[in-house]
Order: structure tokens, then C-alpha cells, then sequence
């Protein structure tokens, strides 16, 4: 093989690789949003809390989402997920206080305040309280592997997903298809 041909091939590959990891992106982040159907809880996962104790931008969003949920009357009790970062509160009781600014009532507020991974959310919270259907929210590029982790711990899960950034999409989704490949050679999904 000439070294013009060895470069081209290069290039084709490195063109190929490319348009599967941007086609992958683009499937993770198509995001479901399934019916309104009614649940026991909607589940908000954890996510960063800025170093001012403030949410961060998608816990934000995931928050708005879930109170939007439950003022439609989709289940009687919002949990928040997620344990303590580097900065401020808990994941999950920052989400609350800012789900609480919202309008939410503390009545209908369940915390998960012990988990560092969507797998930890979804066992943790699978000891706190048995529900047998639940609504997810989470950003879309997250739905597919957080939906099949609690498949393994409830009987009925659905997504409401979050419409993300598209720079955020870029490298977040880059670092879940990772986190996918993890989970599923672990067994986890």
C-alpha cells in the first residue's frame, strides 16, 4: 500500500469514526418523553451543585421539570437523588430547596441524599421506599442507561427528559457513551 492510499484509509476511518460517535450523540440525546400517565413518584436525579450552594444549570432544569409534573398532577410526591458533591448541600436537598422556591410543598418531598451514581440513586432509593411505577427526569443524553439501571430495582419506569445545550450535549453525551459501555460490561444495565 502507497503511503497516499495509507493516509487516505486513515482519513475514511477517522471519518467514519466520527459520524458514529456524532450519530451515537445524537441518539442519546434524542431524549423520550412519555405520557402523562399517572405514578407513585417522580424521581429527579441528582446533579452538580455549584460552589455557591446554587444548583447547576441541568439539576435546575430537571427540577423545573418535576415540579411541572407534579402541578399537572402526575404523582403525589417528588423525590430528589443525589449526595454530596464538592460544593454546598447535598445534590438531592439543593434541588429541594430550589424545588421548595418553586412552589413545591416540603409534604411531598422525599430525599435520596446517600448516592454518588445513578446506580447508587436508583439502589438507595429502591431501600428507602418500594414504588412500583415511577417517572424519571433527567437530561435526555442520561435517559437511556438511567432508565434501564432502575428498570433493575422497580417494575414500571418512565422518562421525562431535559432539553440540553448543544455544546453540553458534545461532552456529556461523549462521556456517557462511556459510561454505558462501563455499566453494561459491569452488568448494570
Amino acid at each position: 500500500m502507497t503511503k497516499a492510499r495509507f493516509i487516505k484509509l486513515c482519513f475514511f476511518l477517522l471519518f467514519c469514526l466520527t459520524l458514529s460517535w456524532l450519530g451515537t450523540i445524537y441518539f442519546l440525546d434524542v431524549g423520550v418523553n412519555e405520557s402523562n400517565e399517572k405514578a407513585e413518584a417522580i424521581v429527579v436525579l441528582g446533579c452538580r451543585v455549584h460552589a455557591s450552594g446554587s444548583p447547576s444549570y441541568a439539576l435546575a432544569r430537571r427540577t423545573r421539570r418535576a415540579v411541572l409534573l407534579y402541578d399537572k398532577g402526575v404523582a403525589p410526591l417528588v423525590v430528589f437523588t443525589g449526595g454530596q458533591g464538592d460544593f454546598g448541600g447535598t445534590e438531592a436537598s439543593t434541588a429541594a430547596r430550589y424545588a421548595k422556591d418553586l412552589g413545591l410543598q416540603e409534604e411531598v418531598i422525599l430525599l435520596e441524599e446517600k448516592s454518588t451514581s445513578t446506580e447508587e440513586n436508583a439502589a438507595e432509593l429502591a431501600q428507602i421506599r418500594g414504588f412500583e411505577k415511577i417517572i424519571l427526569v433527567t437530561d435526555a443524553y442520561h435517559s437511556f442507561r438511567a432508565r434501564r439501571v432502575f428498570l433493575k430495582h422497580f417494575n414500571e419506569v418512565r422518562v421525562q427528559t431535559v432539553p440540553t445545550p448543544f455544546p453540553v450535549v458534545l461532552k456529556s453525551a461523549s462521556r456517557e457513551i462511556l459510561a454505558i459501555a462501563f455499566y453494561w460490561v459491569n452488568g448494570k444495565i
